[in-house]
């Protein structure tokens, strides 16, 4: 049986860097960037078999940009988001981690009225897959190990909002 533990406890710092800047026309572009260090302490267990403590779920590295188009009527935003490699689960005794990532968004809106306006959003514009991959003795990612191919595909949505 494997189960969710506490670890022995560990450090999370880093940094965070954040541009947004109005153009001419409507126009402008929005960035950020995060960079995030995780060190925990190894277990007894993890010591004896010469794994490092990762701190499930982290990224070293996020980072995303947008450009966009905005005026009284309609709006558009063309993202990009990206996540390096990150350590998600062990299962049997392999680590598991997800390889890093990266997709393009769309977003339109267009207010028909003050009241009501109409949405597209295009998720995952590029068709981009993600891999996975278990970790080796050391208990860091192996490419030699593919694990999963996850194929979240591309995604299109279209909605409308009244106000009341």
């Amino acid at each position: 049986m494997t189960q969710p533990q506490n670890g022995l406890g560990g450090e999370n710092s880093g940094f965070e860097v954040n541009y947004t800047q109005k153009l001419m026309y409507g126009f402008g572009i929005q960035t950020n960037y995060t960079y995030s260090d995780a060190e925990l302490e190894q277990t007894a267990e993890q010591k004896a078999a010469g794994e490092e403590a990762v701190l499930p779920n982290n990224s070293e590295d996020t980072f995303n940009a947008t450009v966009y188009y905005e005026n009284t009527a309609f709006s558009a935003r063309v993202s990009y988001t990206y996540r390096s490699e990150y350590f998600y689960t062990n299962y049997l005794g392999l680590n598991q981690y997800k390889d890093g990532f990266g997709q393009y968004d769309l977003n339109i809106s267009y207010n028909v009225s003050e009241d009501f306006n109409l949405i597209f959003q295009a998720i995952n514009l590029t068709n981009e897959e993600q891999k996975a991959t278990s970790g080796n003795s050391t208990g860091m990612p192996d490419a030699n190990r593919p694990l999963a191919i996850h194929d979240y595909g591309r995604r299109f949505l279209v909605g409308a909002q009244m106000k009341f």
